[in-house]
């Protein structure tokens, strides 16, 4: 296997230190436009965002992220996590410090680059907590943990092999969740809607081909033999 020359990652480091000092000083430049008491040409973030042409909640995010970050006395390699702590919320937050951590990345790292991992784990931790009466911070950390566990044993094809199983699971499950969720919202957001006809025919006929799909997939799940799986899903693509 190649590796990659000493002179490119010395490049890429350097490269990635000067986006995260521009970042840096453009976050301290809009602080100091918005929140710095000693300059007396201040205006608000709503101002601010109306000028610059970006949203009110782009603006705020990164002038808080800077606010804790400077009060926290943070070197600059850190603001990056301060800024992703300040755009996420709730549940997302909590999700994607336990990717991060799981992953052994910096928060910032986790909200750009591993977004699916962060919504499914989410979504996991959010069903285990109903299904146990607990909370999403009680389960998020041991949902990271095992698919990162799972993620690293399958570095390797014995190990692929031997953890296929569970990495399908794993999967598996934060889909369902997923779509559980998505469902339950559908649920909330429908109640008392007056549909029309031809609205109320098109859902049911989606709601129909909901159903073929979760029988299939329980037939899939019990092991029901003699099925042309092909000619099934043949029939669901030309149903829809």
């Amino acid at each position: 296997m190649t590796t990659l020359r000493p002179s490119a990652v010395e490049v890429d480091k350097r490269l990635e230190e000067a986006v995260e000092s521009t970042r840096l000083e453009l976050a301290q430049h809009r602080w100091h436009w918005t929140r710095d008491e000693t300059n007396p040409d201040r205006v608000s973030i709503r101002e601010y965002a109306r000028a610059v042409g970006r949203s009110q909640t782009t603006v705020a995010d990164i002038v808080n992220a800077y606010t804790e970050w400077s009060v926290r006395g943070a070197p600059d390699t850190e603001f990056g996590d301060y800024q992703a702590r300040a755009k996420l919320r709730g549940d997302t937050l909590t999700a994607a410090e336990a990717v991060a951590k799981a992953r052994g990345v910096t928060l910032d790292s986790a909200r750009r680059h591993h977004t699916d991992e962060v919504r499914q784990v989410k979504a996991v931790a959010q069903e285990r907590a109903e299904r146990k009466g607990t909370t999403v911070e009680a389960e998020v950390a041991s949902v990271a943990d095992m698919r990162e566990r799972v993620r690293q044993s399958g570095r390797n094809r014995e190990a692929e092999r031997k953890a296929s199983h569970s990495l399908r699971y794993i999967e598996a499950e934060g889909k369902v969740a997923v779509a559980m969720r998505n469902l339950r919202a559908v649920l909330a957001d429908t109640e008392g809607v007056e549909f029309t006809a031809e609205e109320r025919e098109l859902l049911s006929a989606a709601f129909g081909q909901l159903r073929a799909v979760l029988n299939l997939l329980d037939m899939r799940i019990i092991g029901t033999a003699n099925i042309d799986w092909d000619a099934e899903v043949a029939k669901l693509d030309g149903a829809s």
